[in-house]
């Protein structure tokens, strides 16, 4: 297990007209055949003050096909800052890859997915493969990754044979990594994937999308944005659903504790609402720190309150009260009102998948 605050394997694709090196082939796309990939995928939230800077891998030191660096200006807990280990996603799509700036960037979670389920169960194996083999590269798994991932198709033989490999993986002609240690990782993975159940502890996939839609990927992360329940039971009052999962709190004017859960069902704490005084309500946050902490992160606390029910995914950066968090424990006084939603970034120990057999 990874303790907070370490992200593991992180993925991200961006197509763009600029270079043509890494996923080279330029592919013509309507946009149904471009959205098909994350049409049935939740979105987290829209990014249009969000961006990704990508490098090769071999760029930074890293043993990954990219390494890209993402800032997000509307935190959601999901989408963690900073320079990560990065993965093609769309294999026939080109890159802008020499440290350029991708904005506008929207995040889709690929959690609960059946489709998606191979490619993050190979993530999660990264590592353990590795140990298995210490000469395996990051060219085997990226092969790999792209043999199961569903849509674009990819056929590593028909790929060889019509010489539409990307150039990086290519020496002299021949494939400048081992065909038949990939073959056997996309037999490992399609043989045991089943094994891989979707748990907010255990790292998934978030897909990201650019703002001209043709630039794709995604990043592997744990679900770490808590929401305060509306009692003990998560997933009661949502402000959409389907959708988004967070929910929001019914206040009658009296002393209420609830639940707070990360990553849908995690019990991570207690909200208490208090009861009113001159028009404003005190609510602490008590955390229950062998779970779980406040992420270390401006702003890690984030409440609003609504006169009647809120719909409609939450923009949670325009909350109107915010706060720094730290320990175990936060307070902050806010007016009285209907509806509270309460958000957390939290950091929640991540697990990797170990068995496979």
């Amino acid at each position: 297990m990874t303790k907070r605050g370490l992200l593991i394997l992180t993925t991200i694709i961006i197509a763009s007209a600029i270079t043509f090196a890494a996923c080279d082939v330029i592919s013509e796309k309507g946009l149904e055949e471009s959205l098909a990939p994350y049409i049935e995928l939740e979105s987290i939230t829209q990014g249009p003050n969000s961006s990704i800077v990508v490098n090769r891998g071999s760029a930074t030191g890293a043993d990954s096909y990219f390494t890209f660096n993402v800032k997000s200006e509307t935190r959601s807990g999901l989408i963690r800052e900073g320079v990560k280990e990065a993965w093609c996603l769309e294999w026939n799509k080109p890159i802008a890859q020499n440290g350029d700036l991708h904005e506008g960037v929207e995040f889709y979670s690929t959690f609960g997915s059946e489709t998606w389920k191979p490619a993050n169960y190979l993530l999660n194996i990264k590592d353990k493969l590795k140990k298995e083999d210490p000469k395996l590269t990051y060219k085997e798994i990226q092969v790999a990754l792209w043999a199961v991932i569903d849509n674009p198709s990819f056929n590593l033989e028909e790929v060889l044979k019509a010489g539409d490999m990307p150039s990086r993986l290519m020496r002299d002609g021949k494939p400048d990594f081992d065909v038949a240690k990939v073959r056997s990782i996309v037999d490992r993975v399609r043989n045991n994937y089943t094994n891989y159940n979707y748990k907010p502890s255990v790292p998934f996939i978030t897909y990201a999308r650019t703002e001209n839609s043709s630039q794709n990927g995604g990043f592997l992360t744990c679900d770490q944005t808590a929401w305060a329940a509306n009692g003990d039971e998560p997933l009661v009052y949502r402000y959409q659903d389907p959708g988004n999962w967070a929910t929001y709190v019914e206040y009658h004017g009296e002393e209420k504790t609830v639940t707070l859960f990360a990553g849908r069902t995690i019990n991570i704490g207690t909200v208490t609402f208090s009861a009113p005084s001159n028009g404003k309500v005190t609510i602490t946050i008590n955390l229950n720190d062998e779970v779980a902490g406040f992420q270390n992160v401006s702003e890690n606390v984030k409440i609003q309150d609504y006169a009647n029910a809120p719909s409609g995914n939450p923009d949670i950066g325009n909350f109107d009260h915010k706060g720094n968090a730290s320990g175990n424990s936060f307070e902050i006084e806010v007016p009285e009102n209907n509806f509270y939603g309460v958000h957390v970034d939290a950091d929640v120990d991540c697990e990797l998948v170990e068995d496979d057999d």
